[in-house]
């Protein structure tokens, strides 16, 4: 029975969390407000040697279909269209291409395209956005440049990773001796390289940037800040119809529950998403004074979250949906 609960009779359900260890499901007017005091950690009892690597099935189409819905296919785009330039004309600068509000995919190179009216000598290309927030509140922005050259009219750009999921990019056109003249800007979509190619409705974590990401109606819906395991634990990397020896199926959100306590560690799982069939991994809830290590990997081997993203994760979640760790 649980400390502060000894004289009370309560029926349980019985589910396995954190690498089989026994939870306890509370019911919602029972569970506590704040997580339990975390104790020093005691290593489990299979060692990280011992772990299998996980195997993913085959890349048939056959056999994709019968594991999880289709992927949908990355955003395409119009061909870019020439630059127009009017020296003669009254000074001016628009941002022809892409076209304003396209989503833009990390990893593909993409011909930026402006055209300008008067003495535009040269141009400084950037862009900029919202950080991920953390738990709903606000990280500040970031601005990074793209580069400063001659007007040409266009620039090839390779999309780097970012961390949002929407930004504006800035055009800025000079004069021959540097003075600042004009510029433009626009509103454009993000696509991760770890969303792209996957079903309309999907969870995505992203182990080298800590991030993750809820896909629903082929739309980014939910960006978290995250930790994965730490040096020395061991979070698998899978996609739907992944399996592992000691972990077993794994790559979709198999059940769910609120508030279930891990006996291993002692403390309340929040808002649990059990991501292997065993329950050997799920993503939850991490104590408020974990906070400050989430964006790196600092977990035992489960995916940890602000409190407030896994409560609103586990409720627009169901039971089902695809997992992709990469």
């Amino acid at each position: 029975m649980l400390a502060g609960y000894r004289y009370l009779f309560v029926a349980t359900i019985l589910v396995t969390v954190g690498g089989g260890a026994i939870a306890t499901d509370l019911p919602p007017y029972l569970a506590p407000e704040t997580d339990p005091p975390l104790r020093p950690y005691v290593a489990p009892p299979v060692a990280p040697k011992s772990r299998s690597k996980p195997t993913f099935p085959p890349k048939t189409k056959a056999e994709s279909r019968s594991h999880t819905p289709p992927p949908l296919p990355l955003p395409e785009l119009a061909p870019p269209p020439q630059p127009r330039f009017d020296p003669a004309g009254p000074l001016a600068l628009t941002i022809a291409y892409p076209e304003p509000g396209s989503t833009l995919a990390e990893g593909t190179s993409v011909r930026l395209v402006w055209n300008t009216g008067g003495s535009v000598a040269k141009v400084r290309v950037s862009y900029e956005g919202e950080l991920c927030p953390l738990g709903g509140r606000p990280r500040g922005r970031f601005v990074k440049e793209v580069a400063t050259v001659a007007n040409r009219g266009f620039y090839s750009w390779r999309i780097p990773w970012m961390d949002s999921t929407r930004f504006r990019l800035k055009v800025v056109g000079y004069s021959s001796a540097g003075k600042k003249l004009t510029y433009a800007d626009a509103s454009y979509s993000f696509l991760p390289l770890v969303c792209q190619n996957k079903p309309a409705t999907a969870i995505c974590v992203s182990k080298a940037h800590q991030r993750l990401y809820y896909l629903r109606d082929g739309s980014i819906r939910r960006m978290h800040i995250v930790s994965t395991a730490a040096p020395g634990y061991y979070t698998p990397s899978m996609r739907p119809g992944s399996y592992d020896r000691s972990r077993g199926a794994m790559g979709k959100v198999f059940y769910k529950s609120r508030a279930p306590v891990s006996r291993m560690y002692e403390v309340v799982m929040y808002h649990w998403l059990a991501i292997t069939s065993s329950g050997s991994h799920g993503i939850h809830a991490t104590s408020p004074s974990y906070y400050g290590r989430l964006g790196r990997p600092a977990s035992h081997g489960c995916i940890r979250q602000h409190r407030t993203d896994a409560r609103i994760l586990w409720e627009m979640v169901a039971v089902g949906t695809p997992v992709y760790v990469m």
